[in-house]
C-alpha cells in the first residue's frame, strides 16, 4: 500500500511539472536563488529549505517555500 502511494505521488509530480511546462531543473534553480537571497539575512542550511510549485485548477501557480534558520544575521540598515 505504501509503495502504491509513493508511486502515485511521483506520477502526480511528473504530471504537474508537465503542466507547468518548466525545464526539469527549474525548481532547483529557483530554490538555489531563494536560498542565496534568504542566506543574506539568516544563518540557514540549504537542506532545511523546501520549495514547491503547483498548478491550481484555475491555472494559477501555487508557490510554497519553507525554510529553517538558526539565527538572524546582523544586517546594517540603509535608509
Amino acid at each position: 500500500m505504501r509503495r502504491r502511494k509513493e508511486a502515485l505521488k511521483r506520477l502526480q509530480s511528473v504530471l504537474m511539472y508537465d503542466k507547468i511546462q518548466a525545464p526539469s531543473n527549474f525548481c532547483e534553480l529557483v530554490k538555489r536563488d531563494l536560498y542565496t537571497a534568504l542566506n543574506d539575512y539568516f544563518d540557514m542550511s540549504e537542506k532545511g529549505m523546501d520549495f514547491s510549485i503547483e498548478l491550481s485548477r484555475d491555472g494559477k501557480y501555487i508557490i510554497t517555500v519553507s525554510a529553517k534558520a538558526t539565527r538572524l544575521k546582523n544586517v546594517p540598515m540603509i535608509f
